[in-house]
């Protein structure tokens, strides 16, 4: 569970749930993540969102769909970093592709336009970022859950967390993507290239191979999933953080 705005007004307080535990992570509208004390804290007040169910500090909280989610009818959906989309059968058939685009931020609402047969779905991402719902331009209903690593559990580093756009060193801005693969740029300039992989997911050490620079950034993801730190191969710190 996340809050998307924690705001302090007297005429809306609660009292801290009894599931609370000793820290509070807090999600503001502009991304930023601030983790609470809960001895810091006198009350919590929020607008457009309840509070449902526990707190598991260790969960990841995604603010974006990219990611591999169990869909209707035991079909899995891959939604990619590059606003591409694919449906497969259980089986592994592919059902149907296309583009995938944000039309409100503030309620995080999507729309997957499919490349044939006219179909559009609509469907908003849950404040944790762990369910997408909605439906079809037909009126069938749509509901998925983000698939989780089940070897690691909530803790470990997954491909959703790390799939994406991330502000790296020296003003350069990488995209990981889904396929384990990455792009490097300085502006809209394409500078480099390579592979990703998970080294412990349990520990969220992953590792970079660049391709044309000759380099291997070994990083660790942090608890939120917004940031990673490391050094590479020649000794040099590396940081990135992700929009």
């Amino acid at each position: 569970m996340s809050f998307r705005l924690l705001a302090l007004v007297p005429a809306l307080a609660l009292a801290l749930p009894a599931f609370a535990q000793s820290k509070l992570l807090v999600v503001l509208r502009n991304g930023e993540v601030r983790t609470f004390e809960l001895a810091e804290v006198e009350r919590i007040e929020f607008a457009g969102t309840s509070l449902t169910g526990g707190v598991d500090p260790a969960r990841p909280v995604f603010r974006d769909p990219v990611g591999t989610w169990d869909w209707v009818d035991g079909q899995t959906l891959v939604l990619r970093a590059d606003s591409q989309f694919a449906l497969h059968r259980s089986d592994g058939t592919l059902i149907s592709q296309g583009r995938w685009e944000l039309l409100e931020s503030a309620t995080q609402r999507y729309r997957l336009v499919h490349a044939r047969g006219g179909y559009i779905d609509t469907v908003a991402l849950s404040a944790d970022g762990w369910t997408l719902s909605g439906a079809s331009n037909t009126g069938y209903r749509l509901e998925g859950r983000r698939r989780s690593d089940a070897a690691t559990g909530w803790g470990g580093a997954s491909e959703a967390q790390l799939a994406g756009t991330w502000d790296w060193a020296d003003g350069r801005v990488l995209v990981l993507r889904t396929d384990r693969t990455f792009l490097a740029y300085s502006g809209s300039r394409q500078t480099d290239e390579g592979r990703w992989q998970v080294l412990d997911a349990a520990a969220r050490r992953i590792q970079l191979t660049h391709r044309l620079a000759g380099t291997t950034d070994t990083l660790v993801l942090s608890a939120d999933g917004r940031m990673l730190e490391g050094t590479n191969n020649r000794g040099a710190r590396v940081r990135g953080q992700k929009r």
